[in-house]
């Protein structure tokens, strides 16, 4: 009759080596990896320990996340590394907090798996900045929350904030901005910054076009008001035409003047004054 290696390994062991392997078996902490999880979140998970040279593999491990009981954040478990913890009254699921009262301290029944990362290569972090804002970020796009606004940025710079006051949109040199009061307006530049256009409309009922250039888009070159009541207000530089329901008129930078009403038209200029009656 032949005396099998693992009798002769547990018979040749001292008291000392069979007590630290026993207490080994209960692992109060190793770092595993989660080879699968089925529906119940029940996970085989390969440790990094190793028993009889070969690494430990747990069984029927519950799966914890971050969270509460109306919600957590989710992730893929397969394949990730995991910490596992053993406590001393053994709880095997955390839903129902029933402990086996029979069992011995650390049993592995009770072990859980806390899914972890160093975050190197992860696509998509989640976590705090340096200012305390929430940021939700990835290579092209960020999304951060701080306590009083919301931002969606890319690569090439900002494309949504969202604040107590103000929406605003940016798409390339469109820049579209909706106020708390309900002001709208949108401001498109051309690719070389020389001409830009703003669109707005008040809560008054008024739109306005404005175009300007320069640098700093400091010189007005064309201002447009489409008023509540329908009237129409076109001015460049010192020229300007108002457009009402009583008639039309026209001044130039010149100081000439033309209005036309149903009253008649009158011209004014330089040299004098002439009325159509």
């Amino acid at each position: 009759m032949s005396i099998s290696n693992s009798y002769i390994e547990v018979t040749g062991e001292t008291e000392k080596e069979r007590l630290n392997d026993r207490l080994s078996f209960f692992d109060i902490l190793d770092i595993g990896t989660i080879n699968s999880v089925d529906g119940k979140n029940r996970a085989s998970v390969t440790g990094v320990q190793l028993k009889n040279g070969k690494p430990r593999v747990y069984t029927n491990i519950e799966v914890l996340h971050i969270g509460n009981a109306y919600g957590h954040i989710g992730m893929y478990d397969i394949g990730s590394l995991c910490l596992l913890i053993g406590f001393r009254s053994c709880i095997p699921d955390t839903e129902t907090l029933n402990q086996l009262f029979g069992a011995l301290a650390f049993d592995s029944r009770g072990i859980k798996a806390i899914p972890i990362s160093n975050g190197r290569n992860t696509k998509v972090c989640v976590g705090h900045d340096g200012t305390g804002s929430f940021v939700i970020g990835s290579t092209e796009y960020t999304v951060s929350y701080d306590e009083d606004s919301v931002r969606i940025s890319t690569s090439q710079g900002p494309c949504v904030n969202i604040n107590q006051s103000l929406l605003q949109i940016i798409a390339g040199t469109t820049d579209i901005q909706i106020k708390e009061d309900g002001t709208i307006t949108k401001t498109y530049s051309n690719e070389d910054m020389t001409s830009n256009f703003v669109f707005s409309f008040d809560k008054e009922g008024t739109f306005k076009l404005s175009q300007s250039s320069g640098t700093k888009f400091d010189t007005v070159l064309n201002d447009v008001a489409f008023n509540k009541d329908g009237s129409l207000n076109i001015v460049r530089g010192k020229n300007k035409i108002d457009i009402t329901d009583n008639g039309i008129a026209i001044q130039d930078s010149n100081g000439n003047k033309v209005e036309m009403s149903s009253s008649g038209i009158t011209l004014q200029g330089k040299s004098g004054k002439v009325e159509i009656v």
